[in-house]
């Protein structure tokens, strides 16, 4: 089941990092750890969509959205995790809406390979809960630069979700939509996008952002 590239990209994760893989292989079986295959647009994991697995994306990207797909939370790519958060508590309390950028592929695993592991290996136990930690950590901050401070640290925190790794982002909504979901008016958010223009932190073409300063972006929202 865990071919040689599955092993590299769940030796990337910030969850598998340290794991013993010799430990993982010997709870896996074809019932508890699934690859799936996604369509472009395609829910991959949601409240309506959920399995109760934690789920590693091996391959192409997604983006999460707040459940009503307003607001973009964050982008996730090759090596990412989801659902570890809801594993334990049911779907019903999954927030987010993932959907597949182009084709992505998923490996799932199911809780019981997660709990096998915690029994086993305490170190992994001690590795989920500091995960779950800098989750919380993260989203709060995102939380803070969404209703809180200023246009420009707002349209800043929402960039450097959607940027994620890349360089360039296209806008996918409108300005009013943009707007809304910052909740700013119009007329602030293209100050902002002027500001950030005009410090040379971001270049904008229509809706092509291409990304010049990331460290700028950052020191918007520290």
């Amino acid at each position: 089941m865990l071919n040689e590239k599955i092993i590299s990209i769940l030796s990337k994760t910030d969850l598998f990092q340290k794991a013993d893989f010799g430990a993982i292989s010997s709870v896996l079986t074809e019932n508890n750890a699934r690859l799936v295959s996604y369509k472009n647009t395609e829910t991959i994991f949601s409240s309506k969509k959920y399995k109760n697995s934690v789920g590693v994306i091996v391959k192409g990207s997604a983006k999460v959205f707040k459940s009503g797909g307003e607001v973009l939370v964050s982008r996730l790519s090759e090596g990412d995790i989801f659902g570890c958060q809801a594993l334990f508590i049911g779907g019903e309390f999954f927030p987010n809406e993932i959907v597949s950028c182009g084709e992505t592929v998923v490996l799932y695993l199911d809780k019981s390979v997660i709990v096998d592991l915690m029994e086993t290996d305490i170190n992994f136990a001690f590795d989920y809960i500091r995960y779950l930690s800098r989750r919380i950590h993260f989203l709060n901050r995102r939380i803070e630069n969404f209703t809180g401070g200023s246009a420009e640290s707002r349209l800043a925190g929402y960039l450097l979700s959607c940027f994620g790794g890349e360089r360039t982002y296209v806008l996918d909504r409108s300005m009013t939509q943009l707007s809304f979901s910052l909740d700013i008016s119009r007329a602030s958010l293209y100050r902002a996008f002027d500001s950030l223009i005009s410090c040379g932190i971001i270049e904008k073409e229509g809706k092509e952002i291409k990304l010049v300063d990331k460290e700028g972006l950052i020191s918007l929202i520290s």
